[in-house]
């Protein structure tokens, strides 16, 4: 078994330019937003072999992977349950970290959507949670 991840960025490029070729008139492809994740994933999701070799990867190394899959980006909803519901859960550890200096902590439903919204726009996903959280731990902890 050989598995390969990554996040292949500029990879919809070369798919888009496989799939959408350029043409006029009345039945021509309008332009695609590319930064658009949803757009993204449907592009991602009709990668070929040959889209990864004109990607920069070389023939013998595209050969091994059997089957291509891709994975889509999460929505604000998704992430906002990254930010509350696993039994690691940032806010989890935040509440744990602010009770050991008896400190009450607490986000509000608007907090966890500002949070989620951030890290979307952003496109840096769950991984990018972390960040955002601490910088806005810094801002608050500073500004007092």
């Amino acid at each position: 078994l050989f598995i390969c991840g990554g996040a292949f960025a500029g990879l919809e490029k070369i798919i888009n330019q496989r799939m959408d070729a350029a043409s006029i008139g009345f039945g021509a492809q309008m332009k695609k937003e590319l930064s658009d994740q949803n757009v993204q994933g449907k592009y991602f999701d009709a990668a070929e072999p040959n889209d990864l070799v004109r990607y920069g990867l070389i023939p013998e190394f595209v050969g091994r992977f059997p089957v291509i899959v891709s994975t889509k980006g999460l929505d604000e909803e998704q992430l906002i349950n990254v930010l509350t519901t696993p039994k690691n859960a940032l806010t989890k550890q935040y509440k744990y970290l602010f009770a050991m200096s008896d400190v009450d902590f607490h986000v509000t439903d608007c907090g966890l959507r500002e949070l989620a919204r951030i890290a979307y726009l952003r496109g840096t996903g769950a991984r990018g949670l972390r960040s955002i959280t601490e910088k806005m731990r810094q801002l608050t902890c500073t500004s007092t």
